[in-house]
């Protein structure tokens, strides 16, 4: 049992290494329902994407639900192929996940169907009966309708869960542009409020993006029923770093087009991913990938700092584990 006595194994979780090595874990495991079905919709606004995204959660009707802004859709889905049959190992995953006819539905839609989507919102919906999936189908519909969608066709998740591991090629843009990301978990009541000042920052370096080249946009995740990530992103033409070659498949990585430093863009980047970390910082957002980015000690009541580094002190006298981490 977790909770018997008081909780010592908590500070050791999300500490980003500050405190000690994991060697082991034990996880719990969850049965798969059996039965899963999929839709998808175009919303004009990302406000409407946000209402429709978290009447979702909040019901608890939604295995996953995604959302993307106009500009990384154009980025990660309608630029990377006009017809996805050219993706036939994909194509012929999805017929063994969904069935035949879902796969030749995909195939017929492709992808450029997305080319002129605003915000598009991608949900997954299971159950372990077939009665139980079509009525949280049936509600998971009603409330993105509600909210001003209008339906696409599903093939985002069906794709997603036909191929969920795909190797990282993605952390390079489809024309080999640099890609980085930042991310935040907002509750709910604060999801439209953070995409405002979201939006107000890429806003702001307009004329900057322009002269470099930069792109950017946004992706949100439902999170369990309390919140959903916002996940702002930045492709840019840029020399590449060495890590890429040693992560990157050859076979794809070879294909991509190779661009000349841009060290005054990287900086634009690196102002507006400052930015947005002290936004989140400012909001009371939290991270899942903490490491030494985002402003953790800023989000701490003073009494609470004080413990944590007293613990550090304790664990790891000489600063040894992971300096930095969490910005201790």
């Amino acid at each position: 049992m977790k909770h018997y006595g008081p909780d010592l194994m908590g500070p050791f979780l999300a500490d980003a290494g500050a405190l000690g090595i994991k060697a082991t874990a034990t996880l719990r495991l969850i049965r798969r329902p059996k039965h899963r079905l999929h839709l998808a919709y175009a919303f004009d606004t990302y406000a409407d994407l946000v209402r429709a995204l978290s009447e979702l959660s909040r019901e608890g009707v939604a295995t996953e639900a995604m959302g993307f802004d106009k500009n990384l859709q154009s980025v990660r889905v309608a630029e990377g192929g006009s017809n996805i049959l050219k993706d036939v190992g994909i194509l012929f995953k999805v017929m063994r996940e969904s069935g035949l006819i879902d796969g030749l539905k995909i195939a017929f839609a492709g992808r450029q169907y997305l080319a002129d989507v605003s915000h598009g919102l991608h949900v997954a919906v299971e159950d372990h009966t077939k009665g139980g999936v079509k009525d949280k189908l049936a509600q998971a519909k009603a409330l993105a309708k509600k909210a001003g969608g209008r339906p696409l066709p599903a093939s985002i998740t069906k794709i997603v869960h036909a191929e969920p591991f795909l190797p990282p090629d993605s952390i390079l843009g489809p024309q080999g542009e640099r890609w980085v990301p930042v991310h935040c978990v907002i509750p709910h009541s604060r999801g439209i409020e953070a995409l405002d000042a979201v939006s107000a920052i890429f806003k702001k370096y307009n004329e900057a993006k322009e002269k470099h080249g930069i792109r950017n946009g946004f992706l949100l995740v439902s999170v369990a029923n309390y919140g959903f990530i916002i996940e702002p992103v930045w492709f840019w033409p840029d020399a590449r770093l060495k890590m890429y070659e040693g992560v990157m498949r050859t076979e794809h990585i070879s294909k991509l087009p190779l661009h000349e430093a841009d060290e005054e863009g990287r900086a634009i980047v690196k102002a507006m991913r400052d930015e947005f970390t002290q936004l989140f910082a400012d909001l009371g957002a939290v991270s899942m990938q903490l490491g030494k980015l985002y402003r953790y000690d800023q989000s701490r009541k003073p009494e609470s700092w004080e413990m944590l580094k007293k613990v550090k002190g304790v664990l790891d006298p000489n600063g040894l584990m992971n300096p930095g981490a969490l910005k201790l």
